[in-house]
């Protein structure tokens, strides 16, 4: 429970921090650019861009496991992967990167965030299905001992109704209280 409210505070810091980072990447590329460099940006595509900057491929490697993470369900291990991946994408967007580099960087930051967000909804779908798988197995625990008790009600059951509801309601909270302890000794006697 601690790990989905903490993946969720972070996720909403990494999307604000987006928006700021984008916002300065986007200030600093915007007009600062000769017409020789738009050329060279565009001649610069596939995988001369990570010759140009090597730092790119190591955060395109960091999202690449993040995502294989994910994909073989190891939830905590994407979680951790895209959140430093986010913050080693902001550093570098603060440092005011190439123009080309902040629209690359941008591109793989959005796929970190979504990435991000696809985990916090997996983890949530994870512990609502554990938590109806719960409530199925008590439910049925518990119909298949009505179903095998019958209950007869008459003086003797109202007298111990009246008892445990009075004088006896002490020894009865202990004895609810210690149920987790047998009940799985007494379930499968009764059942």
């Amino acid at each position: 429970m601690e790990m989905k409210t903490n993946m969720k505070q972070k996720l909403i810091l990494i999307l604000a921090l987006t928006l700021f980072a984008s916002t300065g990447c986007q200030l600093a590329g915007k007009g600062n650019h000769s017409v020789g460099e738009l050329d060279s940006r565009e001649e610069t595509n596939g995988d001369k861009i990570y010759l140009l900057y090597p730092q790119l491929l190591i955060l395109q490697k960091k999202y690449d496991s993040a995502a294989a993470y994910y994909y073989l369900g190891d939830l905590h291990s994407a979680y951790i992967q895209s959140e430093q991946l986010s913050l080693d994408i902001e550093d570098i967007l603060a440092g005011s990167p190439d123009p080309y580099v902040c629209d690359h960087l941008e591109v793989l930051h959005e796929k970190s965030t979504d990435l991000l967000d696809l985990v916090y909804r997996e983890e949530m779908e994870r512990d609502w299905q554990e938590h109806m798988a719960a409530v199925m197995d008590s439910i049925a625990a518990n119909h298949v001992v009505e179903e095998e008790i019958e209950i007869v009600y008459n003086w003797r059951t109202e007298h111990w109704i009246n008892y445990f509801q009075g004088k006896g309601k002490r020894y009865f909270r202990k004895w609810l209280d210690r149920t987790d302890t047998y009940r799985d000794i007494i379930i499968p006697i009764l059942v």
